[in-house]
């Protein structure tokens, strides 16, 4: 790799601002450092209009209880655990100030190289241009596994194109789905109502957005009163939840593969404390 500036280093590389990867940037705090190639956060389930499975269990983490509560505060989150998900999104930003985490948005990883000495060369590339940092670890925490640019993850399972409906009428009844593939789930208020078209895996997205179109203007009668309000900007997928050791110091933590963004929240801020607790533990054996 070519060297265009100082070389950063940091202890640990996160890649993704995933709900899972900043439960883990929390976790760490100053030590880490997240790029994301979009510019947005959470994205794989607010930018996939996935709400999760509704789920009213306390969180393992001190940090994730406390969102919890926040998000109740708010009016974000229901007693049986139906998220809001459009509000979640600037809740996140806050705690990245907050929290000062160091987050480099609109950034790809290029290549990733291990180091002799230990630790990984990781190439970047951004708005400044190609950048090579050095980490100590890496932790991946998207779907595709974006640290592996040159052997993305591609899920076999079949994957979902959802979209927020909207109805004048704030109490109205919602008829059953009428195609095979089509479902039906709810958000945490009433009018959130999320239409989910079930895709092969090998489906792209211009396809996948005409097959959603074309089966909402084709609808019956009892839905024509429904409008698509918005459209995902990205499949919901199925992604196993790991973690996965990809190599020593080098793991795999899929966000998406958790139940909820809560639960991929608390997941990831998980397994840096216990990764961190069991570092202390073999250090004061040694």
């Amino acid at each position: 790799m070519s060297h265009h500036r100082k070389t950063r280093h940091y202890p640990l590389l996160i890649c993704g601002t995933s709900f899972a990867g900043i439960g883990a940037g929390v976790a760490i705090g100053k030590d880490a450092f997240l790029v994301e190639r979009s510019s947005s956060v959470g994205h794989e389930f607010i930018g996939a209009i996935h709400p999760g499975v509704a789920r009213d269990k306390l969180p393992n983490s001190t940090f994730a209880r406390e969102l919890q509560e926040e998000m109740l505060d708010r009016n974000l989150l229901g007693e049986d655990g139906t998220i809001h998900l459009p509000g979640v999104h600037p809740v996140l930003c806050k705690h990245i100030h907050d929290q000062a985490l160091h987050v480099q948005f609109m950034t790809e990883i290029l290549a990733v190289e291990r180091l002799p000495q230990g630790g990984f060369e990781v190439e970047i590339f951004h708005s400044g241009g190609l950048e090579t940092i050095h980490v100590n670890e890496i932790l991946d925490t998207t779907s595709t596994r974006l640290s592996t640019p040159q052997n993305l993850y591609t899920s076999t399972d079949k994957k979902s194109l959802n979209a927020y409906l909207h109805h004048a009428e704030n109490d109205a009844h919602t008829p059953e789905p009428f195609h095979e593939e089509m479902s039906i789930v709810h958000g945490r208020f009433p009018t959130e109502i999320i239409v989910k078209l079930t895709l092969d895996a090998e489906i792209e997205w211009p396809e996948a957005r005409k097959m959603l179109h074309d089966l909402w203007a084709s609808r019956p009668k009892e839905w024509s009163s429904y409008t698509l309000a918005a459209v995902a900007d990205q499949f919901e997928m199925k992604v196993p939840a790991g973690p996965f050791e990809l190599e020593k110091g080098w793991n795999w933590l899929p966000s998406i593969g958790f139940e909820n963004p809560l639960e991929a929240l608390d997941q990831g801020y998980m397994f840096l404390i216990n990764k961190e607790e069991l570092t202390h533990a073999a250090i004061q054996k040694g």
